[in-house]
């Protein structure tokens, strides 16, 4: 288990209260409750989420248009088709607006949501990481929470590992750690988003070291240690989903978000930030 640490769950409440507002808030179709009582059997191969194992293969997937995929999805620096291109493959990783579950399944019982992840549906595990981390919840705790976001990354969200790293941060942030521990800490986080990137979605990492920029003085000692770090997760990951049945990662990328990335790494590139000190570092790597 990557992270099963105690942490104090007021606080980390408060970290993602907004974002179940947020999410509450959202006005997207719901789900037939009908439908809620047909499973499929897990793949041996890896299908994007909005397919993965759920109530049955009619489940709605998320609709992305011109006019929303700036207000709910945040891709900027792309062509408006390109735009919904890349908005529709981050649902398939597993975000949303405000990067919380699916709004269809709020509606599900907490023992709905189990039935559902128990039979390999990512988003009922999504949904159940933001039920135990939702200040609604009276029995909320990211210590319960991890193990429903761990397992959705095994599955195939690199979303789960963005909410999997949030949680530790919270837990650093209220941590008496002495400086020199704490930074390796928060390489480990950003290491959870290194895996994100291997497995071709590099939004997490880019918003982690934007984040961080300004409070850790990044060297390449630590550029290498998250690159270590974060294989090692990945081997992990993948050695669980061998496990499972569900054969390699499928790490492909569309066209639209491989140019998303490109313009990105332009902007980064004429700023001269952390972002592109970690491309030149990778380029240095491959020569």
């Amino acid at each position: 288990m990557l992270l099963t640490r105690n942490v104090y769950i007021a606080s980390a409440l408060v970290c993602v209260c907004a974002l179940v507002i947020w999410s509450i808030m959202s006005k997207k179709p719901q789900l037939s409750t009908a439908s809620i009582h047909q499973t499929q059997q897990v793949s041996n191969t890896e299908k994007p989420i909005a397919t993965q194992p759920t109530a049955t293969n009619t489940t709605p997937t998320t609709v992305v248009t011109t006019t929303s995929y700036k207000e709910d999805y945040g891709v900027f620096g792309a062509s408006p088709s390109d735009a919904v291109e890349v908005a529709q493959w981050k649902v398939s990783m597993g975000y949303t607006n405000a990067d919380l579950p699916a709004n269809e399944y709020t509606s599900y019982d907490e023992a709905t949501l189990r039935k559902l992840a128990d039979n390999g549906d990512v988003k009922a595990m999504l949904a159940l990481g933001a039920h135990y981390t939702n200040s609604t919840n009276p029995n909320a705790s990211p210590d319960v929470a991890a193990p429903f976001y761990h397992k959705a990354a095994v599955y195939g969200s690199t979303a789960a590992l963005q909410r999997l790293g949030t949680i530790a941060e919270v837990e650093m942030a209220f941590s008496s750690l002495p400086a020199e521990q704490k930074h390796v800490a928060m390489l480990e986080v950003i290491a959870l988003s290194k895996v994100a990137a291997i497995r071709g979605d590099k939004y997490p990492l880019t918003s982690i070291l934007r984040k961080y920029e300004d409070e850790i003085q990044f060297t390449n000692h630590d550029f290498e240690f998250i690159d270590k770090r974060g294989q090692e997760i990945y081997n992990e990951l993948q050695q669980q989903r061998n496990a499972l049945g569900l054969g390699p990662f499928d790490n492909s990328v569309p066209d639209a978000v491989r140019r998303n990335f490109l313009s990105h790494a332009q902007y980064h590139e004429s700023q001269k930030d952390i972002q592109y000190r970690y491309a030149e570092y990778e380029k240095s790597k491959q020569k």
